[in-house]
């Protein structure tokens, strides 16, 4: 009987009820285990079968897309009428001697090789009437091009001859590798995809795109566990992501043997043959077959040990389940019980109440007692922190306090420095924002990160944007401790680069809280300093104040006369070597906006010459505000577009209502810019006055003849002085000028610098 009474006391202890516990969760937890492998295992080839269905369906597609993508791109080219007269060009070049429409074609083409999602790694154009190749890096004999620069044994020269006289349009010829020999050396261009365009009515010239195989393959079928292979309509490999054809494994040199495939049904499917599965579905647009190869017998022996490998975790687990659950119930047990006798020492007289009789009288007694003890800190903390949030309010704005109780909250003879956050949320972010609850997130996140190093630091929200900091600290140890602090922080916040930017400014050391608003002071100066990049930055340094980046008269004449050809690519031209000028000067953030708002007001100074203003002011967008908001160069690119489309639409709109008379003076002024032009030689040309034709033209572009006639010959005279092997005298001469003096006196009044000063000054000038 006195056993009985002890085994029931002992099966409500805490003891026993851990112990069982524990113990009951390992056996559904061994149970869950087991069950889940023996279906698993049953199910996992079914899986591989319509992972790898899927996986193949997604390659196609991409593929697919890729090739569809391409060809319209390509295709887009040859509605272009400048493209088309470039190329009619190019067709008979020393005939025409038309080299300079080269650079044209190749500005066009950079836009197509410079995008990184199309893989292209050159695009080519084939010219048979004088056996010469265009592409991204200029022109070159068709021998030389491909059989020094882009060589392959499989597509010598003669074969690229051969295909003027092939009747595909569009043809996607087997990937190789191709090599660049120079001298006795050999560089590897890498595997590369040919593919053959013919533009419509051109039986002399064709394109050649030159895709990177293993870039489209990482693109679109990144798996590495299995072999891939692209396949003509007749079986031919077009593509394959290792060297072995459907009769090799992955890992052998041996070629693929044509029509060694297994028997593809149409459409898309799966053939198990020869230990592997070939999983196949063909493109919509190319008809090429998408073929991946899987080891089944790989992928069974790999099962097979994962399983023995998980059997054995699985008994590894639950022993040491078991062990772990007995030592951790009387570690766990032991505490409770000594801690309990000491209660019933003092309170003998209290009996339990409940099936577990330790955890009735501790949960009555420390519940209480940390109730208790909880809600009078907490009303400590709360009015201690709220005080010394006004008495810091009121020390930075000056307002004098009566108590003194505030007072010396505030009046800490210790070194002390300042931290500034300025969190500032991305217009741009796709994700919405409750930005109020952000703050408060954000600014409990930096005062746990700074209270773990500084004890005694004290944070708060001063603005809707702005966290101050204060933290008490002295010597270089302190300073370790708080980069340390602010770097985790940084890490912790660019995780959320998409929503926030952060800029932290940190204050130099001041002895005396009366600098309160000194320090205060220096760390908003600091904040003015963040540089035009993503992500959080910190700021140490009060840096002297910069010279802004100002734009002088030859800049706004320029960027009138880029507007005034209309070109959006010419415009940006101008406004990227302004970009790039602040980006080597080491601009501020706040100096992108400056030039920003100086180059609107030059944009809406141009519309006013060009009696545009009333058009122009309805059309635009208000796009000055957001800049203040930009955190990276692309968003400004981006906003200059925005700013110029709706000036150069009209500009655009203007030219194409142009008539017969301005037209004339353009063109005759562009083609005879070396001879001796004036506006009564203009007039007899047209059976017009001289002073109505002034009257016409200044109505018709906004802009004086005289003025026109000297922007265009000081424009045409920069770019020619770019040319280092063209003499200063030479150049007058080309652009009408047949006294030196005179051009180098016009030139200087124009650029602000002599034709010497501006070529020695190099491409950074417009």
């Amino acid at each position: 009987m006195h056993r009985l009474d002890k085994m029931k006391w002992m099966g409500g202890s805490l003891f026993f009820r851990l112990l069982s516990s524990f113990l009951a969760v390992i056996f559904i937890f061994t149970l869950f285990n087991v069950f889940t492998f023996i279906y698993l295992k049953n199910r996992i080839l079914d899986e591989i079968i319509v992972y790898n269905n899927q996986d193949i369906d997604h390659t196609v597609q991409g593929y697919e897309h890729h090739f569809r993508l391409a060809q319209s791109t390509i295709a887009s080219l040859n509605q272009s009428d400048k493209w088309i007269s470039d190329l009619n060009a190019l067709r008979h070049v020393k005939a025409n001697n038309s080299y300079e429409r080269a650079l044209d074609i190749q500005s066009e083409i950079k836009l197509l090789y410079a995008n990184p999602f199309l893989h292209i790694e050159n695009f080519i154009l084939y010219f048979r009437n004088d056996a010469y190749v265009l592409e991204k890096e200029g022109t070159s004999s068709a021998a030389d091009m491909f059989g020094k620069f882009y060589a392959s044994s499989d597509y010598p020269p003669a074969f690229w001859e051969r295909q003027f006289d092939d009747p595909a349009a569009f043809r996607i010829l087997p990937a190789s590798e191709f090599k660049e020999n120079y001298m006795h050396l050999q560089k590897s261009r890498g595997l590369l995809l040919p593919v053959l365009v013919k533009p419509f009515a051109y039986s002399d010239l064709y394109y050649i795109v030159l895709f990177d195989a293993r870039k489209l393959q990482e693109t679109y079928h990144s798996s590495s566990l299995h072999s891939f292979f692209i396949l003509d309509d007749e079986g031919r490999t077009v593509f394959a992501s290792h060297s072995g054809g459907p009769d090799t494994d992955a890992d052998t040199d041996a070629p693929a043997v044509a029509g060694a495939w297994p028997a593809f049904g149409g459409g898309s499917g799966y053939v198990h043959a020869g230990g592997h599965y070939y999983f196949y579905k063909q493109g919509d647009v190319t008809g090429f077959t998408y073929v991946s190869k899987v080891p089944v017998a790989s992928v069974t022996s790999q099962l097979i040990k994962l399983n023995l490998v998980l059997i054995a975790l699985l008994v590894v687990a639950v022993a040491i389940g078991v062990s772990t659950s007995v030592l951790f119930a009387v570690r766990f047990n032991n505490p409770v019980r000594r801690l309990l006798d000491s209660f019933q020492k003092q309170e003998p007289g209290v009996l339990p109440r409940e099936p577990i009789r330790e955890f009735n009288l501790l949960g009555q007694w420390v519940s209480d007692m940390w109730r208790t003890n909880r809600d009078i800190r907490d009303d400590l903390v709360r009015k201690t922190s709220l005080l010394r949030y006004y008495a810091y309010t009121n020390k930075l704005k000056n307002i004098h306090m009566n108590f003194a109780e505030l007072q010396e909250l505030v009046d800490i003879a210790k070194p002390f420095r300042f931290v500034l956050h300025r969190v500032t949320f991305k217009t741009d972010s796709p994700l919405l924002v409750d930005q109020e609850r952000a703050m408060y997130y954000i600014r409990e996140l930096i005062d746990s990160t700074l209270v773990l190093a500084f004890p005694e630091s004290f944070t708060f929200q001063i603005e809707h944007d702005l966290v101050l900091s204060l933290v008490y600290a002295e010597g270089e140890p302190s300073e370790e401790a708080l980069m340390g602090r602010l770097e985790q922080l940084r890490q912790v916040l660019d995780v959320d680069l998409e929503r926030i930017v952060l800029t932290i400014a940190v204050s130099d050391v001041y002895r005396d809280s009366a600098a309160f608003r000194q320090a205060f002071e220096q760390a908003s100066a600091m904040l003015g300093q963040r540089r035009l990049r993503d992500g959080t930055q910190i700021i140490r340094k009060l840096e002297p104040e910069r010279k802004r980046i100002v734009l002088t008269a030859a800049d706004e004449e320029e960027l009138h006369t880029k507007l005034m050809s209309g070109s959006e690519s010419a415009v940006m031209d101008w406004v990227v070597r302004r970009l790039d000028k602040a980006d080597r000067s080491g601009a501020l953030e706040r100096e992108y906006a400056a030039l920003a708002s100086d180059v609107a007001k030059l944009v809406e100074k141009s519309v006013i010459r060009l009696q545009l203003h009333e058009a122009y002011e309805q059309s635009r967008h208000d796009s000055a505000a957001p800049v203040h908001s930009f955190h990276s160069r692309e968003q400004y690119e981006q906003w200059f577009r925005q700013l110029f489309a709706p000036a150069l639409q009209l500009i655009a709109s203007r030219s194409q209502t142009r008539d017969p008379i301005t037209d004339f003076v353009l063109s005759y002024v562009d083609s005879h810019l070396s001879e001796d032009i004036s506006l009564d030689l203009l007039a007899d040309k047209l059976n017009l006055t001289p002073g109505y034709l002034s009257t016409y033209f200044k109505d018709k572009t906004g802009r004086n003849f005289s003025d026109y006639l000297n922007e265009t010959r000081m424009s045409r005279a920069k770019r020619l002085l770019r040319e280092p092997e063209r003499r200063i005298q030479d150049v007058a001469a080309e652009v009408g000028y047949r006294n030196v003096n005179s051009f180098i006196r016009t030139f200087k009044k124009f650029a602000g610098m002599t034709p010497g000063e501006y070529r020695k000054k190099g491409w950074d000038l417009p």
